[in-house]
């Protein structure tokens, strides 16, 4: 309790896991013309928040999370992930970040390339194939833990990328349409093994998706962007824990029909 006439100590506010102020990114050089791929981006991702982006194609959704990433520079503007730059957040390994192709090394195993990132922060042998096939348990794919790539479908390369980068245990983690090349059954599976692993581990979670309902049902807030920029957010109103009778519910339908009206904007505006 504070003294009379002493002012109660201020609460100190956890900085976001994700700041953008102001970023503009711009593509181009080697002869060709830059053009603007994203501009005057604003973004704050709360720690521990499930944040999902959606908007036409071609808009820049998948470059707004190499720029996260560290991946691409931006031109203009600031951007803190983790409390430092990008490439700080992912020489400390706390970005794990799954891409729209699975990106998988050829020449090592499916328990390989799933071990690839404990194996980069030093984890023994033993422990890390031991995590890596508990991942390779978590998608379903444990009979596989042998092969090579090539072997695989592509849905099953994606739920491989989708381990590896689980594996190493991400503060952060970022998601390109990770479910774009799955059934529906594997893909209402895994949205909700995420969803469990999320609410069990308080990682942050950015994931593009061009599935309205999807990213209602698993997400805090739903950005919505049209050509190179931010249109709106939206709060997602569905209680947590959320259950899989909410991806029908009245309220998460008329939340992805808002969202199509805006992307019905952003479509007119391409």
């Amino acid at each position: 309790m504070a003294m009379a006439g002493m002012a109660e100590p201020a609460a100190v506010q956890e900085p976001p896991m994700i700041a953008a102020r102001g970023l503009t990114v711009r593509l181009g050089g080697g002869g060709q013309p830059l053009r603007t791929v994203l501009e005057d981006i604003t973004l704050n991702v709360p720690v521990g928040a499930f944040v999902s982006v959606v908007g036409p194609s071609g808009c820049g959704k998948s470059t707004l999370l190499k720029v996260v990433a560290g991946l691409v520079p931006p031109a203009a503007g600031e951007l803190e992930v983790a409390g430092g730059s990008p490439q700080a957040a992912v020489r400390a390994r706390k970005l794990g970040m799954v891409f729209q192709n699975p990106a998988l090394l050829a020449w090592r195993t499916v328990l390989a390339n799933v071990a690839l990132p404990l194996e980069l922060k030093g984890v023994p042998r033993r422990e890390r194939e031991a995590r890596a096939r508990a991942e390779l348990a978590r998608m379903g794919l444990a009979e596989v833990a042998r092969c090579y790539p090539r072997m695989l479908s592509g849905g099953m390369q994606s739920r491989v990328s989708i381990a590896r980068a689980l594996a190493g245990d991400p503060a952060l983690l970022l998601l390109d349409e990770p479910f774009g090349a799955l059934d529906e059954i594997t893909r209402t599976r895994l949205n909700e093994e995420l969803l469990g692993l999320w609410e069990q581990s308080g990682m942050t979670v950015l994931m593009v998706t061009h599935s309205l309902m999807e990213a209602v049902w698993l997400s805090d807030r739903v950005v919505v962007m049209g050509p190179g920029r931010i249109l709106t957010e939206e709060t997602v109103d569905l209680p947590r824990p959320r259950t899989a009778a909410m991806r029908l519910a009245p309220e998460a339908t008329e939340q992805a029909r808002r969202l199509e009206r805006w992307l019905a904007e952003a479509g007119r505006r391409n």
